[in-house]
């Protein structure tokens, strides 16, 4: 399951970026029992009328 979320994330970042920039992705694991997932892009973000 975690597969399938991970590819969504990257495939509609990098549909978002058109397909040119950056795209990073950070996990930081400040405690054993947790970590944390940012994602961000040079693109233009999504669109205010497609946001839930």
């Amino acid at each position: 399951m975690m597969t399938q979320v991970w590819i969504t994330l990257i495939h509609n970042a990098l549909q978002a970026m058109e397909n040119q920039g950056t795209l990073i992705i950070s996990v930081i694991q400040p405690e054993e029992a947790s970590s944390s997932v940012s994602a961000s892009g040079s693109g233009s973000g999504i669109p205010k009328d497609a946001r839930e």
